[in-house]
């Protein structure tokens, strides 16, 4: 993600629990859960610390970005 330029768009599909999308502020502090399943967000992740929650089921992501 570190050679990502400006946002991304990600998006969660599947038959699946939990795998929230984790995304600290800039200070690497307050993290924030956004439910990414069947919606789309868009967020920098060059910028910004993130990370994906634990699931159970079968889940797929697409991330669409610029490099």
């Amino acid at each position: 993600d570190g050679r990502n330029v400006g946002e991304s768009y990600i998006i969660g599909l599947g038959n699946y629990t939990g795998g929230e999308l984790m995304i600290w502020d800039k200070d690497d502090k307050n993290p924030v859960k956004h439910d990414i399943r069947n919606k789309f967000l868009k967020f920098n992740g060059s910028e910004y610390f993130h990370e994906t929650q634990p699931f159970k089921g079968e889940r797929y992501t697409l991330v669409f970005f610029n490099v």
